[in-house]
């Protein structure tokens, strides 16, 4: 029963939160319109806006799923190649990281 009870309190508290946002929605929409702009053109514009940001990113995470594929593939065929990089790469990043330690520690110790 007392789950009930809870349940209902957040479904009410739910509700007044939407609407208190339609009523929010509403004043902006009023204020838009006061100003001159016209609703139904903003919505236009908002849905080809987000249409095309949209079809961007469908397309950016096509093309990141086709090269990650293709360099999965060279990894697979050149296992030994990938080893060597990646030690050559985890190398590099740990001098790098000794170099600027140290010039930090010099930095400190003035």
């Amino acid at each position: 029963m007392a789950d009930n009870r809870n349940i209902d309190d957040v479904l009410a508290a739910f509700e007044r939160q939407i609407g208190d946002l339609r009523k929010e929605t509403s004043r902006i929409a009023d204020s838009l319109a006061e100003r001159g702009f016209d609703m139904d053109e903003l919505r236009e514009r908002t849905r080809a806006a987000y249409g095309g940001a949209a079809r961007g990113v469908r397309s950016a995470a096509r093309y990141a799923r086709r090269e990650g594929n293709a360099v999965a593939g060279v990894m697979r065929e050149h296992p030994t190649t990938t080893t060597s990089a990646l030690a050559a790469a985890g190398l590099i990043g740990l001098a790098l990281w000794w170099y600027l330690d140290a010039s930090d520690r010099d930095r400190r110790h003035w």
